[in-house]
């Protein structure tokens, strides 16, 4: 087995050890241009201080007998799909910004294997809903509840930044596709706000643009949305930041230079919030209603997942890393056989991955109650 990791951020790093620990002696490249690589490290692993997506490199990256598993931002995602495309490869990428894949361009095929927005939200929630779904005859009732937050709240926000800050402000931004009564509709975000209840203790969750390609593969359904989970009081403050314009984009000339608030709300929301001394929680729900041989069912998943302030890898990193890795583990041993776009929901319609997947993220001691 060949596998190449593509970003040695807290990500990056935390897909190599995954790998490292679970896919044997299988040869791993890690590249990263800007990357800090350790000088003690297995004998199978390789590192490139390199941008893989340059094209003299990319011919060495994107081979036939690799599976890539991308951590780069998001922006480099048009060029990293297109890279796959053309060279036939298998990846898995766990970055999602702006831009949804089309109907069009997730019924397309190919040589070649891409498994986007492979982490937590989307990514493991895509994977829940795809198994629920296909068990019914008709679905009713799509509803998602993801969050990473402090293990305890922290003024003045009640949060900590536990992934990128320009991916935190997009959840404060931007519209949010929800399906309501069969149709898809946009809602503002940071809206809908409701209280919550995990492990008893409460918090509060709002929409969110994180359906991603749920609302074109999970049809027909009448009602679906996803929103995040944060300490209460949060939603009313990023509120009001956004309302006096602190997220705009719009540049305003400051002692004659121009700047963009949103830039200088989130270098500074990145400095201040980093709070690395106070350990992260991540929490998810997924409940799915609807019908089945005309009884009406439920079904629902739940995880709580804690790391302290000295664990090697928070829980965000390790929520997100671990599904991706695993997923390309099982890619590289044949057992997921797929061709062109494959989102997780596809992945999760079939019940033996699905079980095989939780499997997996139970030996990395990541529980999910199914119910």
């Amino acid at each position: 087995m060949k596998f190449a990791v593509l970003g040695f951020g807290k990500i990056g790093k935390a897909i190599l050890k995954d790998l490292s620990t679970y896919s044997g002696n299988a040869n791993i490249a890690v590249y990263d241009p800007q990357g800090v690589f350790p000088s003690d490290h297995k004998e199978n692993v390789s590192f490139f201080r390199q941008d893989p997506l340059d094209q003299k490199n990319s011919k060495e990256v994107f081979k036939s007998d690799t599976v890539v598993v991308s951590a780069l931002p998001a922006r480099f995602r048009p060029k990293l799909f297109k890279l796959a495309e053309e060279n036939n490869s298998r990846l898995v990428d766990i970055t999602f910004g702006n831009d949804v894949l089309s109907p069009e361009k997730l019924r397309s095929g190919g040589n070649f294997l891409i498994v986007p927005d492979a982490g937590l939200a989307p990514g493991l929630t895509n994977l829940i809903v795809g198994r629920f779904t296909n068990d019914l005859d008709i679905v009713e009732n799509v509803k998602i509840y993801v969050g990473g937050l402090p293990d305890k709240p922290i003024p003045p926000l009640e949060y900590k930044v536990v992934f990128a800050i320009e991916s935190v402000v997009d959840e404060y931004v931007n519209p949010c596709t929800v399906i309501e009564s069969g149709k898809m509709t946009k809602v503002e975000a940071l809206s809908g706000l409701e209280d919550i209840e995990f492990g008893g203790r409460k918090y509060e969750a709002f929409y969110t643009d994180g359906l991603r390609t749920l609302v074109h593969t999970i049809k027909p359904v009448s009602n679906m949305f996803e929103k995040t989970v944060r300490y209460r009081g949060h939603c009313e403050k990023v509120k009001l930041l956004r309302e006096l314009g602190y997220f705009s984009s719009e540049t305003l000339k400051v002692a004659g230079v121009e700047v963009s608030p949103r830039e200088v709300s989130e270098k500074l929301l990145d400095s201040e919030l980093k709070n690395n001394d106070i350990g992260d929680l991540v929490l998810f729900r997924v409940t799915v209603t609807g019908m089945k041989e005309g009884m009406m069912k439920t079904f629902s998943a739940e995880m709580s997942d804690h790391s302290t302030a000295t664990d090697a890898l928070t829980s965000m990193g390790r929520t997100t890393a671990f599904p991706a890795s695993i997923i390309a583990q099982l890619i590289a041993r044949g057992k997921i056989r797929k061709s062109g776009y494959a989102p997780l929901e596809t992945i999760g319609e079939n019940k033996e991955i699905f079980d095989l997947i939780l499997s997996e993220l139970k030996k990395r001691k990541i529980f999910i109650m199914l119910g």
